[in-house]
C-alpha cells in the first residue's frame, strides 16, 4: 500500500495518512509521582496506572481513503521517568479482504517536547491483530506531561464503493499502562539532540536488508560493572515491510523514494525473517569486540506475507554479563534481523527501537 510516515510528532497537529513510527527519548531524570486524570485511570498494580479506551470501532475514509484520527485514551503524568505501554487488540470483521490501521503514541509536555512510538500493520478479513506501541518518557523539573494514543484505518482491498460504516475495524480493547521506570534506562536515540522538538532530524535512515545479511536495527550504548556481574532487562522493537509490492517502504528517512521499488518479488509467503536481541562488549579501548551474544530466549523466526506486507515485532529478555578479562565498560544491543529467504525486508529507522535497564 503506498505509506508515508508522519513529519511532526506534535499531537496537536493532524498526522499525514499511512503511518507508523517511532520516537523514544533517552530517561534521565527523578522519578516523581503519578497523576491521574479523573475517570480515565484505575490503579492495577501498586506501581502501575491504567487507562482504558472507550472508542469501539475505526471508521475508513470514503473510497479507499484513510478514515480520521481518534484519541484512544489520554493520561496526564507528573514529573518523573516513566514506562508507557499501549496494547491495542484489533478486530476484522468486515467483508475487506484488506484494511489497515495505524496507531501511535505521543507523549508531551507543556513545552511540546515529546516522545512517540507508532505502529502499522496491514489487518486480515477474519483476524485479531494486537499493536503495543511502547516507550521511556522523562517529564523533568516540575513540568507536568501528558501520554495520548491514536488510531485511523484505512481500505487497500475491497469495493470502492461501500459504505465506511459498514467497514469499520474494531477496537476490542486499548488500554495505556503508565509504570514508573529506573532512570538509568538507555534506549535508541531517535533524533539529533536526543528530542522531537522542532522536528529534529534523525540520527539515522532506514535500509533496505537483502537475504543473508546480518542487519544491526536500532543500536543502543550502555555502561557494564566491570567488578561484579550485572544484569539486564532489554527490548526490541523493530518495524518492517516485506519487499513483495513496490509501495509501502518509505518514511522521512528515504526522501521520497521507496526502498523497495527496484527489488520486489510478488511471493505469497513473502520473506522468511529472523529476528533476536544481541549484545557486544568491548574492550577497555572501546573499539575491539570483546564478546558478542544472543540474549537467551529472544530468537524468533517469521515471514511476513503479501499480504500482511508490514509486521512490528517485539522482543524481550534479560542477560547476566559476568566479569571477564580484557572487557571493559562500553557495550552496545540492537536487535539483529536476518532475511533467511526472499525477498528484500526494509527495517524502519523511524520506527525501530532496542532499550537496555540495568536490573
Amino acid at each position: 500500500m503506498p505509506w508515508s510516515m508522519p513529519r511532526t510528532v506534535n499531537a496537536s497537529r493532524r498526522r499525514p495518512r499511512r503511518a507508523g513510527y517511532a520516537l523514544l527519548a533517552l530517561a534521565v531524570a527523578a522519578v516523581g509521582a503519578l497523576a491521574l486524570a479523573p475517570a480515565q485511570a484505575s490503579s492495577s498494580a501498586a506501581d502501575a496506572v491504567v487507562a482504558k479506551s472507550s472508542v469501539t470501532r475505526l471508521v475508513p475514509g470514503r473510497g479507499l481513503s484513510s478514515g480520521p484520527r481518534v484519541t484512544l485514551v489520554k493520561l496526564k503524568i507528573s514529573p518523573g521517568t516513566y514506562y508507557v505501554q499501549m496494547p491495542v487488540t484489533l478486530q476484522h470483521t468486515n467483508p475487506d479482504p484488506v484494511d489497515y490501521v495505524d496507531v501511535s503514541l505521543v507523549c508531551k509536555d507543556n513545552y511540546g517536547h515529546a516522545n512517540q512510538i507508532g505502529q502499522a500493520v496491514n489487518t486480515l478479513h477474519g483476524t485479531t491483530f494486537t499493536l503495543q506501541p511502547r516507550l521511556y518518557v522523562t517529564f523533568t523539573g516540575s513540568i507536568r506531561g501528558v501520554c495520548a494514543g491514536y488510531a485511523y484505518m484505512g481500505r487497500i482491498q475491497g469495493s470502492p464503493g461501500a459504505s465506511p460504516s459498514s467497514r469499520t475495524i474494531r477496537v476490542t480493547s486499548a488500554r495505556l499502562i503508565v509504570t514508573k521506570a529506573s532512570t538509568a534506562a538507555r534506549e535508541t536515540i531517535r533524533f539529533k539532540g536526543n528530542t522531537a522538538a522542532n522536528n529534529h532530524p534523525y540520527t539515522g535512515h532506514s535500509s533496505r536488508v537483502s537475504v543473508g545479511v546480518h542487519f544491526h536495527a536500532a543500536p543502543v550504548d550502555f555502561t557494564v560493572d566491570t567488578t561484579k556481574a550485572s544484569s539486564f532487562s532489554l527490548a526490541g522493537d523493530v518495524f518492517m515491510t516485506a519487499c513483495t509490492s513496490p509501495g509501502g517502504s518509505q518514511d522521512p528517512t528515504t526522501h521520497g523514494v521507496n526502498l523497495c521499488a527496484s527489488v520486489f518479488k510478488v511471493i505469497k509467503a513473502g520473506p522468511q525473517v529472523r529476528t533476536r536481541l544481541m549484545v557486544r562488549q568491548y574492550a577497555p579501548d572501546g573499539v575491539t569486540a570483546c564478546r558478542t551474544l544472543v540474549v537467551p530466549l529472544t530468537t524468533t523466526t517469521f515471514h511476513i506475507s503479501s499480504k500482511r506486507h508490514h509486521l512490528p515485532v517485539e522482543l524481550n529478555g534479560t542477560l547476566t554479563l559476568p566479569p571477564m578479562a580484557g572487557c571493559g565498560s562500553h557495550a552496545q544491543a540492537w536487535t539483529e534481523v536476518y532475511v533467511e529467504s526472499a525477498p528484500s525486508v526494509v527495517v524502519h529507522f523511524p520506527s525501530s527501537n532496542t532499550a537496555v535497564v540495568p536490573i
